[in-house]
């Protein structure tokens, strides 16, 4: 009889390791998941930082800009916010 409860105890040990480990592996991916989440977030406020900056522009500031450079800035603030909008759909 004592044999018996020895192979269970052995046996529940192994499930319990077995579900403390993937329990450590869901862990480990969430940690990873969120880690790349927050990376995207600091990204995406980066980007809306820039194009806020570029809105907030003042008249003398907009014409100290080289007129040459206006189209070059708009594009690259344009590009950065699409680039952002099309990361945070993808995360959805």
């Amino acid at each position: 009889m004592s044999d018996d409860l020895v192979k269970q105890t052995l046996h529940s040990l192994e499930g319990l390791d077995a579900y403390v480990r993937a329990l450590d592996e869901y862990n480990d991916a969430l940690v990873a998941a969120n880690e790349e989440l927050e990376a995207k977030l600091a990204k995406a406020a980066n980007r809306l930082e820039k194009l806020s900056r570029w809105l907030d522009l003042d008249d003398e500031e907009l014409a100290a800009v080289p007129i040459e450079q206006l189209p070059l800035d708009h594009r690259h603030v344009q590009y950065q916010v699409n680039a952002t909008l099309k990361e945070l759909k993808d995360q959805t």
